[in-house]
């Protein structure tokens, strides 16, 4: 086969990005606006996204990130992000922890600028459909004009549930019911795509706490 050199260009911060052990970091590229959109979880458990631009070369690129906006405070974790790119839509979505057993999710629609790095929030939409905070929560994707996360289901119950949301301007919607569960229990690490060939969704999940 052919090889492929991978050049790397230097590493810059998202605005004092701080993991704290909550979850990876969301990450898209906006191709309408050329922006790429970072989310994760600040000291203080702070839920913040940032936009910026790549510029430069191959093998010497870099990133500009503008100024980072809090899309909750405190309280914060897991979050993800997904673009819709027939319709320009991009939704963070995050978990909210209320206690140690389950976590409301929140998500709401970012929108770029073609001009700067500036970003902008729409409105916070919450589902109480809880979800066990104890694993990865950051999975979100976009698919056919909507959006689709899966996650454990609350209360320490562990199975694995799917929710699809839906973008009108800059509201998102949670169609809580339409939601899917799956499995009996200990769903952990759940990941999904869009097969644009059969038009649904493939979830996969470690179907248990022992790997």
């Amino acid at each position: 086969g052919t090889s492929r050199a991978l050049s790397v260009g230097s590493p810059t911060d998202p605005g004092g990005y701080v993991s704290i052990a909550h979850g990876k970091p969301g990450l898209i590229y906006d191709s309408t606006n050329s922006r790429i959109v970072h989310s994760g979880i600040y000291t203080g458990a702070n839920c913040k996204a940032t936009a910026g631009t790549i510029s430069g070369s191959a093998g010497s690129g870099t990133i500009t990130w503008g100024s980072p906006i809090t899309l909750q405070s405190g309280t914060s974790r897991y979050s993800g992000l997904a673009y819709d790119s027939t319709n320009n839509k991009i939704v963070c979505k995050w978990t909210a922890q209320s206690n140690s057993n389950d976590a409301d999710q929140k998500a709401c629609v970012l929108t770029t600028s073609s001009s700067d790095n500036s970003l902008s929030a729409g409105s916070v939409a919450t589902t109480t459909n809880q979800a066990s905070y104890s694993t990865d929560l950051g999975q979100i994707e976009a698919g056919n004009g909507i959006f689709m996360t899966v996650y454990p289901r609350g209360t320490a119950n562990g199975s694995g549930k799917g929710t699809t949301l839906t973008v009108s301007g800059t509201t998102v919607t949670w169609n809580t019911s339409g939601e899917g569960q799956w499995g009996n229990h200990t769903s952990k690490y759940m990941r999904v795509i869009y097969d644009t060939n059969n038009n649904n969704w493939q979830v996969f999940s470690n179907a248990n706490s022992g790997g």
